[in-house]
């Protein structure tokens, strides 16, 4: 199978007629008794086996994400989802394919899907990361925020500050400030604005500690004349946190600080 693999490679790069026919045999799904001989040898416990079934799988290409993904859903042991998690992680599959096994309670298996969903970073997976957002599974959704973040999307401002106008969870308002912050679009300086000055009208009561400060700490991030303007007027907040982040922000953009008003 890598020798074929190799052989397509040659042949794709060298725009043969031969490609195609070849990509058609190497696309062909595994028999049901292949799949089965080879989950066996995942499940031995014999290192060769075991190794064996990892490179066949490996050169197989898309051909093998979805037994990947089933292995990865139904087996027990640990370190067999951990060896399938990683291989998916390689293959550089679609990412839709990957957010399939987002689901699973196993961190190692969601740390290599997102791993692969930041390689890609494609419009697709950024659809499909929105969609995990408002999961009911609150680590989920916070690694979703996370990601996007990371991503810098623009498209998941919209969501993200809707995030902070709905949600009351602690955790997931902090994810959602901190993916803001790493975004830095200026039509969140608004709704991370009402979060710091909020006196009960955008919440029912005064935001959390930690989620004002993460405010502070993404609004810093937004290089825009009206952060400026916010932060002059939080330069005495009665959070240290939020006090600091205002006067190193109004420090290095204004000649000198405002006076107390």
């Amino acid at each position: 199978m890598l020798h074929l693999h190799r052989r397509y490679r040659e042949l794709e790069e060298g725009k043969g007629g031969h490609s195609q026919l070849l990509a058609k045999i190497l696309g062909k799904r595994l028999e049901p008794t292949t799949q089965r001989l080879i989950v066996a040898d995942f499940r031995s416990g014999e290192p060769a086996r075991q190794k064996g079934a990892a490179q066949l799988l490996g050169s197989l290409g898309k051909v093998a994400v979805p037994l990947l993904i089933d292995i990865i859903k139904k087996e027990e042991d640990f370190r067999i989802r951990q060896i399938a998690a990683s291989l998916l992680a390689e293959l550089g599959t679609e990412g839709a394919e990957l957010l399939y096994i987002l689901d699973n309670k196993d961190s190692a298996v969601r740390e290599a899907a997102f791993q692969l969903i930041e390689r890609l970073s494609d419009d697709q997976v950024i659809r499909l990361l929105l969609n995990y957002v408002n999961s009911r599974d609150t680590q989920l959704a916070v690694a979703a925020m996370e990601c996007l973040g990371r991503l810098k999307s623009a498209s998941a401002v919209e969501l993200l500050t809707s995030v902070l106008r709905s949600s009351r969870e602690v955790e997931r308002l902090l994810a959602a400030c901190q993916a803001l912050g790493r975004i830095a679009d200026p039509s969140s300086i608004d709704p991370l604005t009402k979060i710091l000055e909020s006196r009960g009208v955008f919440f029912r009561r005064r935001p959390h500690a930690k989620v004002r400060a993460a405010a502070a700490h993404a609004l810093s991030n937004i290089h825009h004349p009206a952060v400026i303007k916010v932060f002059a007027r939080l330069v005495y907040d009665d959070d240290p946190r939020v006090r600091e982040v205002a006067r190193s922000i109004v420090s290095d953009k204004m000649p000198s600080s405002p006076e107390r008003s």
